[in-house]
């Protein structure tokens, strides 16, 4: 008989951590945003009940009918990084096609017309604004947990 127990797994920008007692206050934090317990098709509890429900899954767990998770995205900042890199090199494409094909700039051959040190300032700058964007979602994303992902049997 395979024997089942609690293990981190991680891939496709998500982290199945084994539910513990210490994911409490990101657990209730998650669950306060939005008033989830209230969705008809999700199993969530009231924030006052977190610990108890985390309690369940675990006892559960130590049973063996239940191998309760909590669920982690991880992917938002590599998603702003890497459309920030392809925005930039598309937009400096463009532009040195632009230069090279248009009439416009025939009578201006001194060499690419942008700076690549302007160039670099615009990519950190736009990257780190990115980032920052991302940091807020990600953490509230981070910290909602899937109905699925710790269920309590009855």
């Amino acid at each position: 008989m395979i024997q089942l127990g609690p293990t981190t797994l991680e891939g496709d920008g998500i982290r199945l951590e084994p539910l513990t007692a210490d994911h409490h206050d990101e657990l209730r934090a998650a669950l306060s945003d939005g008033r989830l317990w209230e969705l008809w098709f999700t199993s969530v509890p009231e924030p006052d009940r977190v610990a108890a429900y985390i309690e369940a899954a675990l006892e559960g767990q130590r049973k063996g009918h239940m191998l309760p998770w909590a669920v982690r995205e991880l992917e938002s900042g590599l998603i702003a990084v890497e459309g920030v890199l392809l925005g930039s090199i598309l937009g400096v494409l463009t532009t040195w096609l632009m230069y090279q094909k248009s009439a416009t700039f025939e009578t201006v051959r001194t060499g690419f017309p942008v700076e690549w040190i302007t160039i670099a300032v615009l990519l950190t700058a736009t990257l780190v604004l990115s980032l920052i964007a991302t940091v807020v979602p990600a953490r509230r994303a981070s910290r909602i947990v899937p109905a699925l992902a710790v269920r309590i049997a009855d």
